[in-house]
């Protein structure tokens, strides 16, 4: 049996690895949040669900370092930025944690190094450190994922307020917008690259995308694999400039919540890893089912709080 601890649950991408390996007869599943069991859909999907502290709190570390113990947990997976940097430092005898070393999880946590990083590996929008030449430009946040708290910028207004929020300030991409899933091996190799378009963004999440072959974006995603050797599920976002040409917008060292596309079209990355994590010979897919997926929401029933 191997066990696994989904940390935290409650997110989308937390439950796309809850629901990804669920099912699996030699895997044990257990997931956690900072939630009541009554705001945490996972909880209700798991026989195996802990409340612990929030990242920062007294007493995180040893209450979740406490239940990997007792619960003989052999390999954690984060599902937010914050817990991947956090536990690449962390080093617990018999456990694996699916993330890069500290310094990768660093870079990849922020936009400002991963593109000081991949500047020269991976086309990367200009960064305007300036007045930009044109407008419309680009602001986002330094971190997080998502797009959230990006912006849009016009005019000066826009650039004076993006500027006094802390926006790192780029190169606007008009185009298409592609993200590629990848699955590193023990050593960082790739050892699958799936590409999909966006669609539709709502809330910080793709609504709707379909698979397509993009071998000019395969190989951006192979050229920071090979840069950055990331083990595990990854994922980055590409989006063309008004050029035509792909720029990397972001990078993100675990699992994506739109990744279950993948795992409908053949490739569960989760299990993949699981097993290849536990020492055990895989079989990766050459190609995959062609598909187009919209979300939805689920309803999951829930104890009364």
């Amino acid at each position: 049996m191997i066990r696994v601890l989904v940390f935290p649950s409650c997110n989308e991408p937390g439950l796309e690895l809850v629901g990804s390996l669920l099912d699996q007869p030699e895997i044990e599943v257990h997931g956690g949040s900072c939630y009541p069991p009554a705001e945490d859909a996972s909880a209700s999907m798991l026989a195996r669900h802990m409340r612990f502290p929030l990242l920062g709190a007294p007493g995180f570390r040893p209450a979740l370092e406490r239940y990997i113990r007792e619960q003989r947990i052999d390999i954690v997976f984060p599902s937010v930025e914050k817990l991947v940097t956090e536990f690449s430092t962390w080093k617990l005898e018999g456990v694996t944690f699916v993330t890069p070393d500290p310094e990768v999880a660093a870079i990849a946590e922020s936009k400002q190094k991963t593109y000081s990083a991949l500047s020269g590996v991976v086309p990367i929008p200009e960064i305007y450190a300036s007045a930009p030449p044109h407008y419309p430009a680009y602001g986002k946040p330094p971190a997080g994922s998502g797009g959230r708290g990006h912006m849009v910028i016009e005019d000066e207004a826009d650039l004076s307020w993006a500027r006094g929020h802390g926006l790192l300030v780029t190169e606007y991409l008009p185009g298409e917008e592609i993200v590629a899933y990848t699955l590193g091996d023990p050593d960082g190799d790739p050892l699958l690259c799936v590409t999909k378009t966006m669609g539709r963004w709502r809330g910080g999440a793709s609504q709707l995308g379909a698979m397509r072959d993009e071998p000019a974006v395969r190989d951006l995603a192979n050229a920071i694999a090979k840069k950055l050797k990331l083990v595990g599920p990854w994922f980055a976002q590409f989006k063309q400039d008004r050029h035509g040409g792909y720029k990397l917008m972001e990078i993100n060292a675990r699992l994506g919540g739109g990744s279950g596309i993948c795992r409908l079209a053949g490739v569960n990355l989760p299990l993949l890893t699981v097993q290849m994590l536990a020492g055990r010979t895989v079989s990766v897919p050459g190609s995959t089912h062609t598909l187009s997926w919209v979300r939805n929401l689920r309803a999951f029933p829930t104890m009364a709080p």
